[in-house]
Parts: C-alpha cells; structure tokens; sequence
C-alpha cells in the first residue's frame, strides 16, 4: 500500500467522501496486488511441475531399459532350456540329480525374476501415480486462476477488503451474503451479517436476474448479473446474528478467556463491552448503516474496532484505579466509575456516563457525559477545573478513543499533583 500511503501522508485532513476514495484505493489496489501474487505463485508451481514431470519420464525410461533387461534374461534361459546338452553321456541316476539340480535352480531363478518385475511394475504404478497428481494439480491450479480472473469484480472486492477490514466473508453468493465479525468477550464470540433472498421481491428478482442469466452465453455477462443480484440483495438491512460460547461457567473457558487478545470473564473491561455490544440500539444503528450508505461495511468494521479499543482502555484502567459500572433500571444509559486515590487524604471519583441510544456514542464508543465529585478530603485543584480537563479529551477531532480514559484520568492526576 506504499504508494496509496504516501498520497495520504500529503493530505492529513480528509473529508469522508475522500475518505471513501481512499478505502476504495486500497482496495484496488489490494486486489491488484494479490492478482499479481497469484501469478507469479502459479507460475513458480508450473516451472516445478515441469521439472517433476521430466524427473518422472526419466525414471520411467530407466526402469523400463531395467525391465527390458529382465525380459532379455528370461528370453536367455529359456533359450539354454531348450538347447541340446554337449556334455558326455552321463549315468541315468547323475542325469537325475542334475536334472532336478536344474529345475530348483530354475525355479529359484524364476522366482527372483518374477519379484523383480512386480517391484519394477509397483515402482512404475506409484511413479505414473505421482505424475498423473501432478497434472491434476497443475490443472486445478490454472481453473483456479481462470475462475479468479474471471470472478466478479465486486466479489473481489469484497475478498480484497476481507484482508484489510476486521471482518471474513463466509457466504458471497447471489441469494445469500455472510459476513462475521469476531469479538473479544468470547473465543467464539461473532456477529454475522447475513443478506438472504427471502421476501417475494427479492425472490423475482433473482428469479428474474437468473432468467438472464440464463440466456446468455459468455462468462463475463453470467458474472455480471451475479454481481447486480449481489448488490441487490446488500441495498437493504441486514439480519443480525449474535453468535457466542454457552455455559460461561464451564471450567475449561475459564481457563481460556485469560488468552491474549481476549478479555478475562468476570471482569469489568469483558462486562461493559458485553453491553455496548449487545444493545438493541446498536443493532438498530448496524442495520441503518447498510440502507443510507453503500459504504456501511466500513462504518460497521469502524464501530467494531473502536469498541475493542474501549475495553482494552478499561483493561488498562483497572490496573491503576478501582472502577466499576453500573446500569441505572429504566435507562439506556452505562454508568462507569472510577475511583481515584491520592494518598490517605484524597480521593475523588469520577462517573462516565455513556448513553447507548446516542449515535455519538455508538459510532465512537466515547462517553457522552464526564462528572467529577470528592469522596473523601479536597482536591487541592477546583471541580470546575478538572472537569475542564476531562470535558476537553471528549472534545477532540476528529473523534479518537484510544485510551481516551486512560488520559483523561492521569491529565486529571498530573493536574492536581501541579504537573501541568
């Protein structure tokens, strides 16, 4: 992406629209370059084979000079069996004993030779084997490429932005789209996004699209319609699915949500996420994404992603404060709290509200409201001007949460211990 980078190094400052075009770049540029990887992959795959399938023929014409040799032999003693004997007349009982001398020393012949020519033959068996595999492969290997080549364009697209969004693109079909996102309260933990032909409108036109379909000869218009039954099918609401792990109290997942990357059961950071995530109002704004803008994929990977920040800011949070979190009944607000000790003397909390029904909120999991109260002595600095403080991190734009909390509360510190 080094050269779409560069372009967005110049330009700091970007409205959405150039934001789109941006995406769309790497996008493009995604694909372009995996195209190219496939191609040079394939034909390093088709250079080996090559040199297999000469390795191959040079066996095989060996082994067959080596059963041709064999054949050679038991032509020659079949020969010395039917020649006439030149030696002295012997006496009939030495006649007899060398006579079956012969015949064991021919058939113990024989038998080696017989071996031999079933090894020859397995040998030739598994090496003609391993040629035919190969070509198999080398003409899976370019079916594949054709296809991919030929595959549409907005179904590249979509496996493309697989690689660079947080997302995987399980079902990319005409009458049905799958996509799933994975989380952090649970190892298997996922929403999926699922676009299904089930109402009559969408069924005709599918039904319709395949009629055309149908009707025409060439690859390329086949893929077409896919594609516009496929945009078909993403103009409207998704249908959302929660998938995630039963029995929390298992022993066994106890053991495993301690694993990097996912957030410990039990703990306040695992809670809170569950929440944001699970809300009715967060699959409410999900689903109006995809029906105002055909770049929802991005606002929904965005939303993902800044929720997975905000835990691990509270992850972080709770090694250096006491925090909590609380649900008002009645409300569609999450209350976090966050006790902060300076010494025996002081101490102040401070209450994060965050209303899940605010778009704000859900689109940059940022606390819509900050309050600040003493609970035990006085600040040696004035309410008013902590809140000052921490109301200037909410304020910043564009809109980043990383570890808002994290340096909201230690700028609070650093202004009442006089380091700022």
């Amino acid at each position: 992406y080094g050269p779409v980078l560069e372009r967005l190094q110049l330009q700091p400052e970007c409205n959405e629209g150039e934001m789109n075009e941006w995406y769309n770049l790497l996008a493009k540029y995604s694909y372009h370059r995996w195209a190219r990887l496939e191609i040079q992959a394939t034909q390093m795959a088709i250079s080996w084979l090559q040199s297999q399938y000469d390795a191959n023929r040079k066996e095989e014409s060996a082994l067959s000079l080596r059963l041709e040799s064999v054949n050679n032999c038991l032509y020659h003693q079949h020969i010395l069996k039917n020649k006439p004997s030149c030696q002295l007349p012997q006496t009939p009982r030495t006649k007899r004993i060398r006579k079956r001398k012969l015949q064991a020393n021919k058939r113990h012949e024989i038998t080696k030779q017989i071996q031999a020519i079933e090894f020859l033959e397995a040998c030739i068996e598994k090496e003609a084997r391993k040629i035919q595999l190969l070509k198999n492969e080398e003409e899976m290997w370019y079916l594949k490429c054709s296809i991919e080549r030929m595959s549409s364009s907005h179904v590249s697209r979509w496996l493309a932005l697989s690689s660079i969004l947080p997302f995987e693109a399980q079902t990319l079909g005409a009458d049905k789209v799958d996509i799933s996102f994975s989380h952090m309260d649970d190892l298997e933990s996922q929403t999926i996004l699922r676009w299904s032909a089930t109402e009559n409108t969408d069924y005709d036109v599918i039904k319709s699209s395949r009629r055309e379909r149908d009707s025409m000869m060439t690859l390329d218009s086949l893929v077409s319609s896919e594609s516009n039954t496929m945009l078909g099918l993403l103009s409207r609401a998704p249908e959302i699915i929660r998938m995630k792990k039963k029995g929390d109290t298992d022993g066994n997942m106890c053991s495993r949500v301690h694993r990097e990357g996912y957030l410990p059961t039990g703990s306040v950071a695992h809670d809170f996420y569950a929440i944001l995530l699970d809300g009715d109002h967060m699959k409410a704004f999900i689903a109006r994404q995809f029906q105002q803008d055909q770049l929802g994929l991005f606002t929904v990977s965005d939303i993902f992603q800044r929720l997975a920040l905000m835990a691990k800011d509270i992850m972080v949070l709770q090694k250096y404060y006491s925090c909590r979190f609380e649900i008002p009944p009645r409300s569609s607000t999450a209350i976090l709290h966050v006790t902060i000790c300076l010494g025996q003397s002081c101490s102040l909390g401070l209450r994060f509200t965050y209303n899940l029904s605010d778009e704000r909120t859900i689109l940059y999991s940022i606390p819509s409201d900050v309050y600040i109260m003493p609970i035990t002595g006085e600040p040696a600095v004035p309410i008013n001007t902590l809140l000052r403080v921490a109301n200037s991190f909410l304020a910043i734009e564009p809109r980043c949460n990383a570890f808002i909390l994290r340096r909201t509360c230690s700028a609070i510190v650093d202004t009442l211990q006089g380091r700022t």
